[in-house]
């Protein structure tokens, strides 16, 4: 359970960018954990989707589907 939580934030912290992120305030604070949870509904919706396609996605294969498939929108 705990890999997947570590996990979990990495791809928050590096994959997504918040990394770079810095808290100055109280309310940069909030809307970090808001966009921080609107993010991962988003992933673990799309991975819910999915799973019924492939079986055993996890946030990261979530998170380079939609990278490539937006890579791909770009290109044409």
């Amino acid at each position: 359970m705990r890999w997947n939580i570590e996990t979990g934030y990495r791809y928050f912290k590096e994959m997504l960018g918040f990394d770079q992120y810095q808290l100055l305030s109280f309310k940069g604070i909030q809307r970090f954990w808001a966009v921080q949870f609107l993010t991962q509904n988003f992933l673990e919706f799309q991975r819910q989707e999915w799973m019924s396609d492939e079986a055993d996605l996890t946030l990261g294969d979530v998170v380079r589907r939609i990278r490539e498939e937006f890579n791909c929108c770009i290109c044409l």
